[in-house]
């Protein structure tokens, strides 16, 4: 009796043990971030404990109901496996998720899958929440892209069609419509057709949460993809396609309005954060991030899903107003909200351009400090949260964390400063332009502009031994200089692209050559199956597609830029959408990548492909048809086909 009662007691204990130690796990796991990957411990009925790789976002800690069948490949446990993560639901909507599973996939009315197609996963679903007239019974689109769906495209890779019905897209443009026809009917490669018709509307197909159209200050909320919450950088990158469209489409004019509107809003509640929560007039339940920041100057979380300092986030709010008025001419957008944000944002400048010390030497109070308990170093930033020093009187602007979220080394984080200068001036410009600088806002801005323009070329650029003068990722003002180079937007390969230097100029072309070689870029990553430019965020195994995009627009090369193409058409494991990263050294599959619905990756595809069409159309167009196609020539044959969609004295300024 007593060995039997020992018996039970020793089994009840280790039970305990073990629950305990797997749930320590999950929790220390949580402050993983966004893309990265933890590994959990699990028994599962008739299954010996067995280590997974599960990938986790910082944004999305909460996991839910999800299990993968053991991968047969010898380096499964090292291997990145897809996510499978969703956003959060109402209660109601978790339980009808358990029951529906994967089945609701059928609901889009494809045929039934063939075998090998996304084998090996088993994910919760959420139906999607019944906005912008989607129906709720909708799969979520976390699980939609990780199946094939009917037709496939004719070419060798027979890429699947990955767009919602139509009753589940959440929101349509029939100039954008336009578009994707004559993109198809001109780009020869069936497969890189697809993959166009696929990615350029993913924005407005799966993440326009939310937009109220209204005629005098419409409103429109935008999520990254598989996280409920806006970036105020990523929805600037997801929505800038679009962007040249406005001034045909008066919806599409509406939207790209109200994403002003609301980051409007959003600034003025919390100047320096950089993700934010649906706004409360959408009746959208937030996601909470679990991760306990401290933060200051603090914020309410109400309105506020992370608060990270990121500079790139200060410019990309001016990118935004910029590219709308560039297209449409409108100015409406300035408002006294508007004007008010960019106070806000000028007051975060100065202040996050004052060194650490006074000319005393005595350490100035912090402005803005970030701290995180986290196991991962690029989560939270050193000297309790204030960041590594900073020399004075150098023109730049401090930046706490980069556009991939990650933490900076040196502050002064060049990438994002080139974007300040450039928008800085560019919103100047228009303020002028437009009359409405009654409060001088436009001389602070220019000055902005200015002052850090200068200061990138007297303290970001640098001497390399072997690639002479070049643009450096991070320096401190002090003489300590990063010299990598993340895929992340804004970064050292895209100064040409946003408009920083010309192509040509010998410090970017320098810069280029060391960031996309091994020898200069510690993150440039090359294996047996994937090569490309990666960054600390995903690990030195994953490159990320995004930095071929960027390849091709900065380049004037065609065999340079077909073999981006190719590697860019190989690298969606054949599901046709981008993703966020690929794992360089197994084969690509369902397992070998990150987020498979990652939006803004498939809008830069979608705006690659565009600046093709422009510059050089005989890489992709049939032979017989390969003049330059401009969106002003489809924008004009719509106009004459649908004379009353959009206001006919709009100007078409492209």
């Amino acid at each position: 009796m007593i060995k039997a009662w020992y018996f039970g007691w020793w089994k009840l204990s280790a039970a305990v043990v073990f629950t305990a130690v797997t749930i320590m796990l999950v929790i220390n796991s949580i402050d993983s971030s966004r893309g990265t990957l933890f590994y959990v411990v699990e028994r599962r009925p008739g299954v010996p404990i067995a280590r997974e790789t599960v990938h986790v976002h910082r944004d999305m800690p909460h996991v839910r109901s999800a299990f993968y069948e053991f991968d047969s490949h010898p380096e499964a446990e090292q291997r990145p496996q897809q996510q499978a993560t969703s956003s959060g639901g109402s209660p109601q909507e978790k339980s009808q998720s358990q029951s529906q599973g994967q089945s609701q996939s059928q609901t889009q009315g494809q045929q039934p899958e063939t075998s090998g197609q996304s084998q090996g996963v088993n994910v919760t679903t959420r139906p999607s929440t019944a906005t912008n007239g989607t129906s709720s019974n909708c799969p979520h689109y976390v699980d939609y892209a990780c199946k094939k769906h009917e037709p496939y495209s004719s070419g060798p890779l027979k890429l699947p069609y990955q767009r919602p019905e139509e009753s589940c897209r959440t929101f349509t443009s029939p100039l954008v419509e336009d578009v994707i026809k004559t993109f198809n009917e001109k780009i020869d490669d069936r497969d890189l057709a697809r993959l166009f018709e696929n990615c350029f509307p993913n924005t407005l197909d799966t993440t326009i949460r939310w937009h109220k159209d209204d005629s005098d200050v419409p409103q429109t909320f935008v999520v990254t993809g598989d996280i409920t919450a806006e970036w105020i950088r990523d929805a600037q990158r997801q929505l800038s396609p679009y962007q040249p469209l406005a001034a045909r489409d008066d919806k599409l004019k509406s939207l790209l309005l109200g994403a002003i509107h609301t980051q409007a809003k959003f600034v003025n509640k919390a100047p320096y954060c950089n993700a934010f929560n649906p706004p409360e007039e959408s009746e959208i339940e937030a996601e909470d991030n679990r991760q306990n920041d401290i933060v200051f100057p603090p914020f309410d979380e109400r309105y506020v899903f992370e608060c990270k300092y990121e500079l790139d986030s200060v410019a990309s709010f001016l990118s935004l107003a910029n590219e709308y008025y560039s297209a449409t001419q409108d100015s409406s957008f300035v408002t006294s909200e508007w004007k008010e944000a960019v106070k806000n944002l000028l007051q975060v400048i100065e202040e996050q351009s004052l060194a650490t010390f006074d000319s005393n030497g005595t350490a100035l109070p912090a402005k803005y400090s970030f701290k995180r308990k986290t196991e991962q170093s690029t989560e939270t930033q050193s000297l309790s949260g204030e960041g590594n020093p900073v020399n004075a009187n150098t023109g730049l602007v401090r930046s706490y964390f980069r556009p991939s979220d990650d933490a900076t080394v040196f502050q002064f984080f060049i990438p994002a400063n080139a974007q300040l200068a450039v928008d800085a001036k560019r919103a100047s410009k228009m303020l002028k332009e437009s009359g409405k600088d009654s409060d001088g806002i436009a001389d602070k801005l220019n000055e902005v502009g200015k002052r850090v323009e200068k200061g990138i070329w007297d303290y970001g650029k640098v001497h390399h031994r072997e690639f002479g003068d070049v643009f450096a990722y991070e320096v401190d003002g002090y003489g300590s200089v990063l010299n990598i180079d993340d895929a992340n937007l804004p970064s050292l390969l895209a100064l040409s692209d946003i408009g920083f230097v010309n192509r040509d100029n010998s410090v970017y072309q320098n810069t280029r050559k060391m960031v996309l070689s091994k020898r200069g870029n510690p993150y440039y990553l090359r294996g047996e199956y994937f090569e490309g430019i990666g960054g600390p965020h995903a690990g030195i195994k994953n490159a990320w597609p995004l930095s071929h995009m960027l390849r091709i627009r900065t380049s004037d090369d065609d065999d340079e830029i077909k073999k981006s193409l190719d590697i860019l058409k190989g690298s969606t494991a054949g599901l046709g959408l981008m993703h966020e990263s690929v794992h360089v050294d197994v084969p690509i599959d369902i397992n070998s990548f990150t987020r498979p619905w990652f939006a803004w990756a498939n809008s830069e595809f979608g705006k690659t492909i565009l600046d093709l069409a422009e510059r050089k159309p005989h890489l992709i167009f049939k032979k017989n048809d390969q003049s330059p196609l401009k969106l002003s020539n489809i924008i004009q044959k719509f106009q004459n086909t649908h004379p009353n969609h959009a206001d006919p004295k709009q100007k078409v300024l492209l």
